[in-house]
């Protein structure tokens, strides 16, 4: 007899979203009795459909055939609530630097939320680009509307009160502590340190600060999210056993073609601990985990001599 259970599931969320529902595929179970029928049993962790909270937890299920044989298998859902890389806070203002993420032609994303304490909404934000620097969405003079469906006219470039993109709302937006998100991407090879920011409000109020970059990994945009570029072929990814592992991390990388692998690992908040580099012996190699490093979930990342990065998660359980 035997199960197999689906892969393990990994989700990168805002942290006002956990728990978050998540449906996933039921394990399947062959068996050789003559006498049909199976019963599927769930040992461990939630039901498809079910609320779960943020970290990894572990989903079991054992089938059981008419013949007294069972099997047993497990999979882990990831749940990792996305914490801001820099949040700075002036007076009624709050700005979050939420993500940056890469594209396949190297096009950076940068996701800010804006949170008005204020009693006053708020009339526009503008976030510095580099100098001589348009970015590539969204477009001058186009509409930008937010994940909250509210909607901002865009200039970009903006020439004051400094360079910038500005998103400004044609009757006031947020206030009382309501927040938006704004969006947009970078060519490629531009990677500023730190940003400016500044608000104005409708009563004038100016607020203005700056958010700090280089503390925020890199994420791999899914190449589904983006129809604006051609990309290459996806490689094949790699794999990460034992997982969970007590102590050394094997990373059968599948990059047979790549002669050396950089390599970096994420907490849960996006924080790098280690990285390294190594040339796979036969398409593996392993990663001795630092002592010092919790039990809980983790991210690999490993980025090969064409720049291609993937990313995968693991759960360190020492005993």
């Amino acid at each position: 007899m035997s199960i197999q259970c689906p892969p393990d599931i990994s989700y990168i969320i805002d942290a006002d979203n956990v728990p978050v529902e998540v449906q996933y595929d039921l394990p399947e179970a062959t068996s050789d009795c003559p006498c049909s029928g199976l019963t599927l049993r769930k040992t461990a962790g939630f039901s498809s459909g079910s609320d779960f909270p943020s970290g990894s937890t572990t989903v079991c299920y054992t089938a059981e055939d008419l013949c007294g044989s069972t099997a047993s298998c497990c999979f882990h859902v990831g749940i990792q609530a996305e914490q801001p890389c820099d949040v700075k806070v002036i007076g009624c203002m709050r700005y979050e630097l939420l993500s940056i993420t890469t594209d396949p032609a190297h096009h950076q994303t940068y996701r800010i939320r804006v949170v008005n304490h204020c009693a006053n909404k708020l009339f526009y934000t503008a976030i510095q680009l580099p100098d001589g620097v348009v970015a590539t969405v969204p477009e001058h003079l186009s509409v930008f509307t937010a994940e909250s469906g509210r909607q901002y006219d865009v200039r970009n470039p903006n020439a004051t009160p400094f360079y910038s993109i500005r998103f400004r709302s044609a009757n006031g937006s947020i206030s009382g502590g309501e927040s938006e998100i704004f969006q947009y991407t970078l060519p490629a090879q531009t990677a500023p340190a730190y940003l400016d920011i500044a608000s104005r409000l409708t009563s004038q109020a100016w607020y203005e600060t700056h958010l700090n970059t280089f503390n925020c990994p890199i994420l791999a945009l899914p190449v589904g999210d983006r129809d604006d570029f051609s990309v290459k072929e996806p490689q094949e990814p790699f794999h990460l056993f034992p997982n969970p592992t007590d102590d050394v991390l094997w990373v059968d990388c599948g990059l047979q073609g790549r002669e050396k692998v950089a390599w970096q690992i994420f907490d849960a908040k996006g924080v790098l601990l280690t990285r390294g580099a190594q040339v796979p012996d036969g398409g593996a190699f392993h990663i001795e985990l630092p002592g010092l490093m919790p039990n809980g979930l983790f991210f690999l990342e490993i980025m090969g001599e064409d720049g291609q990065k993937e990313r995968q998660s693991f759960v360190l359980q020492r005993r």
